[in-house]
């Protein structure tokens, strides 16, 4: 009789638990002042779908990672339509309730191209670029674009010689997005990935000028500031804290009126475990720091400097250092960011544990 009525109370319990839980994502569905949050996902982790659709509430921006702009035989390309899924779409939209805007689908377009072909994309007086990717967001009824083309401006040098070219270029795709009405019944936005303006220890000079946002911020509508992978090539935490904010304190001193609103600070929903001796980490994701936890004995430290988690383990003789970010380390970066009225960027969904939404 007695283990009958701990069970009807546990029962019990978990159905208040679950009603409250239920009750703080409806209510948290209709707080829409908190400023942008973009989730990524991706095709290969199809966890991160599901993410978005059960946490469509938590989000005003999904952005599926699905094209590819390349250049062949003398015309642009457009590949990645394969990938979209209307279904997906439109569960991730739902239906607007309770005054609540549904999350806007912003997929990401990322250059593949030579310097050289890059460059006449750039300089293409009847710009064919731009007209491809107005119509694949009109056809696709998508609500506007990420477009990852930085980095490779960058590496190629393009982004120091040709800024006036890319400047350019990017207020005629904002242009022909914004004519534009996505089904969220808003102008299309066009949204630029873009690397630190504070490059982590050891990886040069800064890709990504605060003075360049500051040229762009007019007429780009939001910019995924990548402010992680600070431990890329060394043992370290993923994105410290003092590194983190340094990017943000540059960042405000070129904001004009509202334009911090159009930052998205950067959170890794990943993190990097290195082996003794090692310096390239291996990406940890959350099965993988879950299967880690419970087949190891580890030691889990905060370290306040970094503000992250350091997790400690032994396997087969060889110590390893595991950095995977916690709700704690979320947290201070959330809070953070909306200190200073920026938004957010998740990278990305799929990767993380599942509670991970919930300090959005």
């Amino acid at each position: 009789m007695m283990i009958c009525i701990l069970f009807f109370i546990n029962l019990v319990q978990g159905e208040v638990h679950a009603l409250a839980k239920d009750r703080a994502r409806e209510a948290y569905e209709c707080d829409i002042n908190k400023g942008a949050v973009l989730g990524y996902v991706t095709p290969w982790n199809g966890r991160g779908y599901n993410v978005a659709k059960a946490e469509r509430g938590r989000f005003t921006h999904i952005s599926p990672v699905w094209y590819q702009l390349r250049a062949a035989t003398g015309s642009l390309t457009l590949s990645g339509s394969h990938d979209v899924d209307e279904g997906w779409i439109a569960d991730v939209r739902g239906q607007p309730d309770q005054g609540c805007d549904m999350p806007m689908i912003v997929p990401r377009f990322v250059l593949e191209m030579h310097p050289q072909q890059l460059l006449e994309v750039l300089t293409d007086m009847k710009p064919e670029a731009v007209r491809l990717l107005a119509k694949e967001c009109r056809k696709q009824m998508f609500d506007g674009l990420v477009l990852e083309g930085w980095s490779v401006w960058h590496a190629y040098g393009i982004a120091q010689n040709h800024f006036k070219l890319i400047r350019s270029f990017l207020r005629g795709l904002a242009k022909a997005l914004h004519k534009q009405t996505g089904p969220s019944g808003k102008p299309m936005e066009l949204i630029l990935a873009v690397p630190p303006v504070v490059p982590a220890e050891g990886h040069g000079q800064p890709a990504f000028t605060a003075a360049q946002f500051e040229q762009l911020a007019p007429f780009v509508d939001g910019f995924s500031l990548m402010t992680y992978d600070w431990n890329i090539g060394g043992s370290g935490p993923n994105a410290p804290f003092p590194w983190v904010e340094a990017n943000v304190k540059q960042l405000l001193a070129a904001c004009v009126g509202h334009s911090c609103q159009k930052v998205w600070l950067g959170i890794n929903f990943y993190g990097r475990d290195f082996a003794d001796k090692v310096r390239e980490g291996e990406v940890v994701l959350g099965h993988d720091h879950t299967r880690i936890t419970q087949q190891h004995q580890t030691s889990k430290d905060w370290d306040e400097v970094s503000r992250e988690h350091l997790t400690t383990y032994q396997k087969d003789g060889t110590i390893h250092r595991m950095y995977y970010p916690t709700l704690e380390v979320i947290q201070a970066r959330v809070t953070l960011a909306r200190e200073h009225n920026f938004g957010i960027s998740i990278w990305e969904l799929g990767q993380g544990l599942d509670d991970f939404t919930t300090v959005l």
